[in-house]
């Protein structure tokens, strides 16, 4: 399949921004790899697929507090809902690991599926975002 290669290979040259390290504002954090330009989607072949919108109160009971710890995490919280990943917990990306900072170099305008660039980034630098912007204080 040399059409598939040739799009891998396409990927690995233009589209890799970041990856996971630990960060000092907490646990593992998305850096960037190389210079982002302002405007630019870092996360570019992560899964943007529709969340599972599931009420807070069926997640309350009967699980784990291991999973419980990590749906207060990764999901996105509204009022009584949260925003599940459409193929599970076990579905997670890279884009999951952005820590929140009240000075974000990221924003998001449809409810933090995408995620663009509000400036440059700095090879090194770590990626935030505001998560008021998209999700409710874990209560």
């Amino acid at each position: 399949r040399p059409v598939r290669k040739r799009a891998l290979l396409d990927h690995t040259r233009q589209q890799i921004y970041c990856r996971l390290r630990p960060s000092p504002i907490h646990g593992i954090g998305v850096f960037a790899v190389r210079d982002i330009p302002a405007g630019v989607e870092p996360f570019a072949g992560c899964d943007r697929a529709t969340s599972v919108w599931v009420r807070k109160a069926d997640l309350s009971e009967g699980r784990h507090p291991g999973v419980r710890s990590m749906i207060d995490d990764f999901c996105a919280i509204q009022g009584d809902w949260v925003a599940m990943p459409r193929r599970g917990l076990n579905s997670i990306d890279v884009q999951y690991y952005v820590n929140h900072s009240d000075d974000p170099n990221m924003v998001t305008s449809d409810g933090g599926s995408t995620f663009v660039t509000a400036r440059e980034i700095r090879e090194g630098e770590e990626l935030t975002v505001d998560y008021a912007t998209y999700s409710d204080p874990i209560a």
